[in-house]
């Protein structure tokens, strides 16, 4: 008796699993993202899913793979120098849907931008630095109390990022990256 029970659970339990799984199956978009004047592979597309705000980006080929719950939803494709795309979408159980898209090219250009380098018309010398350079006084160090090198540099110098190494030598010699 009590096996028959058992075996009746198992199966009642099995039954429910089986009614729950096949419910909230994922259903598999897949696709290929072309130029729709050359016909060329865009990689790096993005695709979303708007509601559920998933989405994947397209690899090297133009190829393209979602998994996403039976429903109705819009794919938001869009990428750099292309006209954005709302492709309305139903997804059923059963097979995996195929959605190959063709983006057309944004004819909206962007502003030219220019950038100019330039060196300063005077001459500089071996002990001139374009960097900022900070001078310390002992006075400064002495006066904040603190025993330890990278403290004190703190204290002087706030504003600055500090790190400092030591290594293991007979001479103590401290690194100091300052920023």
């Amino acid at each position: 008796m009590n096996n028959h029970y058992r075996l009746c659970l198992l199966i009642l339990y099995s039954f429910i699993g089986f009614l729950t799984s096949s419910a909230t199956v994922a259903q598999s978009i897949r696709g290929h993202v072309t130029d729709a004047t050359t016909g060329s592979d865009l990689p790096g597309v993005s695709i979303l899913v708007q509601g559920p705000n998933t989405g994947t980006v397209t690899d090297a080929n133009g190829q393209y793979s979602l998994s996403i719950e039976p429903g109705s939803y819009t794919l938001r494709i869009s990428f750099v120098g292309y006209t954005t795309q709302n492709q309305p979408v139903q997804v059923t159980t059963g097979s995996p849907i195929t959605l190959d898209i063709r983006l057309v090219e944004s004819l909206a250009s962007l502003n030219e931008v220019v950038v100019i380098g330039s060196r300063s018309t005077q001459a500089r010398s071996s002990t001139q630095t374009v960097a900022p350079i900070d001078v310390i006084q002992s006075r400064d160090l002495v006066a904040t109390g603190q025993i330890d090198i990278t403290q004190q540099l703190n204290f002087v110098a706030p504003r600055k990022m500090i790190n400092a190494y030591t290594y293991p030598t007979d001479d103590q010699t401290f690194i100091l990256d300052g920023c």
